[in-house]
């Protein structure tokens, strides 16, 4: 490489790069660093940029860089205007959703402590409201999702006991031969119709589907079980297949619910003289 006619701007930035890797060259501080950028923003009269670099100093335990950056401020007020725009319900809201409602707000409040120190208090307040209604919306929101919650475990648990005490109730007691070997065609004709799999057993005695193959799929089962005499009782017992995900969970135990209250009407209704 020819350094005689090398650019001497390009030069001077590759020995310094050179130096600052090999260690020759301490980094500038972050702080430095910021007043740098804040510089730069100020020269384009990019007043929110400078402000956002800036605002850190305002709180920083060095009485210099403290100084210089409300020394900036104060020379610059388009620098504070700008400010106090950081603060409106928009620039929260963005806030807030970049960081989560909990953190989004925690940032802000620390902002608003940074702001305090070089705020009029007009602006100030302007501000404190903002970032207060917005940790207010937060919390009513929290509450709401709470209330909801509650609800929806409260209608799960209602559910759960409607399908226990359905599934008790779907079975048919019927009191001689003849009757049970209608009763139980009349059972298979329900397994065939309220099941989404097709019957691959069917006997005297018992009358079964398929298991499910897809999701939130139905299958039926169906048992004689004699009893005294000629009697006998037939149960009805459904399954759903829910993938072990709560949302198919809730659709299939609404499916089986509706299977077993329907088959001691349809029963009732079908064995009638």
């Amino acid at each position: 490489m020819d350094l005689k006619r090398g650019n001497p701007l390009k030069l001077f930035s590759l020995l310094f790069f050179a130096l600052l890797v090999s260690g020759c060259v301490a980094p500038r501080p972050t702080a430095l660093l910021y007043f740098d950028r804040a510089e730069e923003a100020i020269g384009q009269q990019n007043w929110e940029v400078a402000y956002r670099f800036l605002e850190d100093g305002f709180i920083s335990d060095q009485p210099k860089i403290k100084t210089r950056a409300v020394s900036l401020v104060n020379k610059y007020p388009e620098i504070l205007v700008a400010g106090e725009i950081t603060f409106s319900s928009k620039n929260i809201a963005k806030t807030l959703l970049a960081h989560g409602s909990d953190r989004g707000i925690d940032l802000e409040q620390k902002r608003l402590a940074m702001f305090k120190v070089v705020a009029t208090s007009a602006a100030y307040e302007f501000a404190k409201s903002n970032v207060q209604s917005a940790a207010l919306a937060i919390n009513e929101k929290k509450d709401k999702d709470e209330q909801a919650r509650k609800e929806a475990d409260r209608k799960k648990q209602e559910l759960r006991i409607s399908l226990l005490e359905a599934m008790q109730k779907s079975r048919f007691l019927c009191q001689n031969k003849i009757e049970c070997e209608k009763a139980f065609s009349l059972t298979q004709i329900f397994v065939s119709e309220k099941s989404d799999m097709k019957i691959q057993v069917a006997t005297n005695t018992i009358v079964e589907t398929y298991n499910p193959t897809e999701a939130m799929n139905t299958a039926l089962r169906a048992i004689k079980i004699p009893q005294r005499g000629e009697t006998a009782e037939i149960v009805l017992t459904a399954s759903c297949r829910d993938e072990g995900r709560d949302s198919f969970k809730d659709i299939c135990d609404r499916k089986l619910l509706s299977i077993y209250v329907a088959y001691p009407s349809f029963m009732q209704s079908a064995m009638r003289p």
